[in-house]
């Protein structure tokens, strides 16, 4: 991942901070569909963004970081040209109906201080308001955060399914066929 590092703000001579920005191809938008417009809240603001069939959008990274987590965006130059981009790996309760969470030969659970900076800031400038957090912020604020966020959307599912935290409650995607638990 060593070309795919966020990068914050670099100082320019008048010492004020100058953004870093990647390319973002919407690999959905075509000829036939036309532009893509995707919106997303941006420091509490909804924001579209438009995608044209092959040509790059100009992002700051914390918005591309938050487009590259899905399939369909990918990270280029701004010629349209693949750069790489290592996803960081889906998470047990992000899988789809029927799913199972299988860790490959080259992955390990971990706990969030065991992360390196970047990884922790991969995985905070993906959620909402994450992009207020750079390279520059502490660990313990983007793990905070990391943590905050995840008790907010438990407790989120939880107020929607009050069967989401009971011990006995299994998800419809590890059940068999017979609708028993696998």
């Amino acid at each position: 991942m060593s070309d795919a590092k966020p990068q914050g703000e670099k100082k320019t001579s008048d010492s004020k901070p100058e953004r870093a920005f990647w390319y973002v191809l919407d690999t959905t938008a075509s000829d036939v569909s036309g532009p893509r417009h995707h919106q997303m809240i941006v420091e509490g603001i909804t924001k579209t963004f438009t995608f044209e069939h092959g040509k790059p959008l100009k992002l700051t990274i914390p918005i591309a970081i938050k487009f590259l987590k899905h399939d369909a965006f990918r990270r280029t130059n701004a010629k349209g040209d693949p750069l790489p981009y290592e996803r960081r790996p889906t998470q047990p309760n992000e899988l789809g109906a029927g799913e199972r969470f299988v860790l490959k030969i080259d992955q390990t659970i971990a706990y969030y201080e065991e992360l390196s900076n970047i990884a922790l800031l991969q995985r905070v400038l993906e959620l909402p308001l994450g992009e207020r957090f750079s390279e520059t912020e502490d660990r313990e604020g983007m793990i905070s955060f990391l943590i905050e966020t995840a008790k907010r959307v438990a407790a989120e599912n939880t107020a929607k399914d009050p069967d989401i935290g009971k011990e006995d409650f299994v998800p419809i995607a590890d059940l068999d066929e017979e609708g028993i638990a696998a």
